[in-house]
């Protein structure tokens, strides 16, 4: 899937804002068959809004909500089914809002789209004229995206599950994550998904089984995500459903689909607790589910429903073992006992890795929220390893939309990579912009200046003090002064200075 323009009229901040996505150069499409576009700007340009927008979209063309309430225009192009579509929400002549859409279809990426014809006017797009999913992650305010509140029954019935022993109540009184609200959660949907933060020990587990069903152990796209993280290995895993209030189909699924696999089943009351080795699942993984992200919208499912009262999915643990540190072998660790940040960076990279294995458009809102500088400069790299594997052909090319704040990761990519938005009063509209300076490879420093309009690359503080010392200092002071900054730009200013004095002298 890959978006080749967009035109909204009046969405929130943004308005009359036009966005042409850069092809892929040529030179560069053998190393990368997928897209990537970073989304640029100050806070308030309405990066996150574009995201939205986009989910908005492909809801409404895909029937999932009701009629959308602004005017836009869209093309993409659909890699594997080989079409084009241009869809629009605004009549020719008067701009008027209508209820249905407008679209037109090519069968090739360079023949010139036909005509819009208004008598051909239609509600939804076939599930063949759309991406097969649009999947969202936001380190922002979830409530953005969605709000649909769950109503639902109980629904109760019996399993044949084995009882609980002593031992097997000890491992599951081990911490878990907490136990997702479904107070405003958006019922499961066909195309668009939005990866709830509560969600990211799944995540994380449907992305470690992925990255342990690749054969080549060497070449693992996590090896470098487990040595900064200090992992050795995920041994293995627990799942817990709360089978009373499960359907008998949904009993069934669990019984057929993951507990066959199960080293161990644990049963108290109505929860029930299946135990497994990581490395044996994984390789059951593609047989059974097709993908770590088949796997996710499973347990995602039974997490969120629309008829019962409490979920059926309650979590999952993880065990994870570290790194020996002077010889001392450290005790199995689960998922809540990671920190914060490394929870963070875990649970995005294994998501990165359930997005090469669908045609799918993927928009993320500031992944590196929490990162530090050395785990952002990770993010494309291992974005790459994962699109270009050699299960991820040009047959389920994604396009990936990200939002950033970040300068380090924009050093990773060319300058056609990244949409610059700029709003100047009330609204973001015009045109959006790409940088007029290559940005492969450069300085962050540089970034931060050209790109994020920051007059200086060095912090606030810092510039002041110097620039204030440079004009009312004598040649001994500033030579205490260079004495206290880092080599750089101020460094040679502070020199420049010294040298004045010099030539005065």
């Amino acid at each position: 899937m890959r978006l080749l323009r967009l035109h909204l009229g009046d969405y929130h901040v943004l308005h009359d804002l036009k966005i042409e996505f850069e092809p892929v150069e040529r030179a560069r499409q053998a190393e990368r068959p997928y897209s990537l576009d970073f989304l640029v700007g100050v806070n308030g340009s309405g990066k996150s809004t574009v995201l939205r927008a986009l989910a908005d979209i492909f809801q409404g063309l895909s029937g999932e909500q009701q009629a959308i309430k602004f005017a836009f225009e869209i093309e993409y192009w659909l890699e594997e089914r080989s079409v084009r579509i241009a869809a629009r929400n605004t009549h020719p002549e008067t701009d008027a809002l209508l209820d249905g859409f407008l679209v037109s279809k090519s069968d090739s990426l360079t023949d010139e789209m036909p005509a819009f014809d208004p008598e051909q006017l239609i509600d939804v797009l076939t599930p063949e004229q759309l991406p097969a999913r649009v999947i969202a992650y936001t380190t922002g305010a979830e409530a953005d995206w969605t709000s649909t509140d769950i109503r639902s029954v109980f629904n109760t019935s019996n399993s044949d599950v084995l009882p609980e022993s002593a031992e097997e109540r000890a491992l599951r009184e081990l911490p878990e994550q907490h136990i997702r609200s479904t107070a405003a959660e958006k019922v499961p949907s066909t195309i668009f998904r939005l990866v709830p933060k509560d969600d990211m020990s799944t995540v994380a587990l449907c992305g470690l089984l992925v990255n342990a069903a690749e054969t080549d152990t060497l070449n693992r796209p996590l090896k470098n995500v487990f040595a900064e993280a200090k992992i050795n290995s995920v041994t293995g895993f627990a799942l817990r459903f709360d089978i009373s209030a499960a359907t008998f189909a949904e009993q069934q699924a669990i019984q057929n689909r993951l507990a066959r696999f199960a080293m161990r089943k644990n049963r108290n009351g109505g929860e029930v607790r299946l135990l497994f080795r990581l490395g044996d699942f994984a390789t059951n993984l593609k047989d059974e589910f097709g993908s770590g992200l088949a796997l996710y919208e499973f347990l995602s499912d039974l997490a969120i429903s629309s008829d019962k009262k409490r979920p059926v999915f309650r979590g999952a643990s993880l065990f994870i073992e570290r790194h020996r540190e002077n010889g001392q072998i450290p005790p199995l660790h689960t998922w809540d006992w990671l920190s914060d940040g490394e929870r963070s960076f875990l649970g995005r990279m294994c998501l990165f890795l359930l997005f090469g294995e669908t045609d799918a458009l993927i928009l993320l809102d500031e992944p590196e929220v929490h990162f530090n500088d050395y785990w952002k400069r990770h993010i494309v790299s291992l974005l790459h390893s994962v699109l270009t594997q050699k299960e991820a052909t040009r047959k389920n090319a994604c396009h990936l939309l990200i939002a950033t704040h970040s300068s380090i990761a924009l050093t990773d990519v060319h300058r056609d990579d990244i949409i610059l938005l700029v709003r100047e009063g009330l609204k973001t509209s015009g045109p959006s912009y790409t940088p007029n300076f290559q940005t492969f490879g450069a300085d962050p420093s540089d970034i931060m200046v050209h790109v994020f309009g920051t007059q200086f690359a060095n912090g606030e503080r810092s510039v002041s003090y110097i620039r204030e010392k440079i004009g009312q200092s004598s040649r001994e002071q500033l030579v205490d002064l260079q004495n206290e900054v880092a080599p750089g730009y101020w460094y040679y200013r502070i020199q420049l200075e010294i040298d004045q004095f010099g030539k005065q002298d």
